[in-house]
């Protein structure tokens, strides 16, 4: 059973990829809960979409969609929900404007 889906839509985003996922994939280690991280690259131009492959490719709870062209950050979020296995579904973007460590410290699952 998955106890936690979150999406992360992506666009454009290799020059930060690595450091942000690593950032999120430690809170939510912290939470000792099953869990599953959804990339949604939305048309990426630049390597970001071969990043999400290699890090789906090390991990099984990390997995990705694709979309060809540029859909709109919301169709992205949309699509990776309706992809989620977990029991909670939530989305971040990976730029982390939100705080993951608050974020995470606050859920009760």
């Amino acid at each position: 059973m998955i106890d936690l889906s979150l999406i992360i839509p992506c666009f454009n985003e290799a020059s930060h990829f690595e450091d942000k996922v690593k950032a999120i994939y430690n809170a939510l280690d912290l939470l000792k809960i099953h869990y599953e991280i959804i990339f949604v690259d939305n048309g990426s131009r630049d390597s970001t979409l071969s990043l999400i492959k290699k890090r789906c490719e090390a991990a099984q709870q990390f997995r990705w969609l694709e979309h060809r062209y540029n859909e709109g950050r919301g169709k992205s979020v949309a699509d990776g929900i309706r992809a989620a296995k977990g029991e909670v579904v939530g989305f971040i973007d990976i730029d982390l404007e939100v705080d993951i460590f608050r974020s995470s410290n606050s859920m009760n699952i």
